[in-house]
């Protein structure tokens, strides 16, 4: 029977089951797409894809949301501040409450360079963020 696969014609001939095209039809396709990015092989690499902070830099709150990240792991998982000299400023513990996100309240930090400590279990992520105004 004759076929149309994107705008050309042609004659399709094959067994029962199977598909065959001849190469005389037009191709019209382009590049391939890129494949996409492995999965998550592990707890840290879940933790680092999902877990992002915002607005960096701030004057006056962060903003943690935890993605797709599993609810399970955010209970009596830790939010610490540290300020550049090491000295902890602030500690929160999560709960699954907090799967949808939190906001944390740096108004009263003075301006500078902190790094914020996602602690789970057994692993943790530090990432930096810069207090302003």
């Amino acid at each position: 029977p004759n076929v149309d696969v994107f705008g050309g014609n042609g004659v399709g001939n094959a067994s029962p089951g199977y598909f065959h095209l001849e190469n005389s039809l037009p191709c019209q396709v382009g590049s391939p797409p890129p494949p996409p990015p492995p999965p998550p092989v592990g707890l840290v690499e879940e933790i680092s894809t999902n877990f992002s902070m915002f607005p960096n830099p701030s004057s006056s709150h962060l903003n943690l949301d935890f993605g797709d990240l599993n609810y399970v792991i955010l209970i009596n998982s830790e939010i610490q501040i540290f300020d550049v000299f090491g000295e902890l400023l602030l500690t929160r513990m999560l709960n699954s409450n907090d799967f949808l996100g939190i906001k944390l309240d740096i108004s009263n930090f003075t301006n500078g360079v902190y790094i914020l400590k996602f602690s789970t279990k057994n692993h943790s992520l530090e990432r930096k963020f810069l207090k302003i105004y």
